[in-house]
């Protein structure tokens, strides 16, 4: 699995909006692996970050505040 193949873990997910989630798990990543982020930062990638938040972590990464 490659950073852009990340899953959204959310089985409600609808598979229209699958890809536009993968993106969106991906960038939260990147960003979070370059440092702290404020929350600003992370809502101008996705206004879901806690959800895409969630689902790195159900993917096995580990997101610490």
């Amino acid at each position: 699995m490659t950073l852009w193949d990340l899953p959204a873990t959310d089985p409600n997910v609808r598979p229209a909006d699958a890809k536009r989630l993968s993106r969106q798990n991906a960038a939260v990543l990147a960003r979070l692996r370059e440092g702290p982020a404020t929350n600003a930062e992370l809502a101008g990638i996705a206004l879901k970050y806690t959800s895409r938040i969630s689902d790195l972590r159900k993917a096995g990464f580990t997101v610490v505040e």
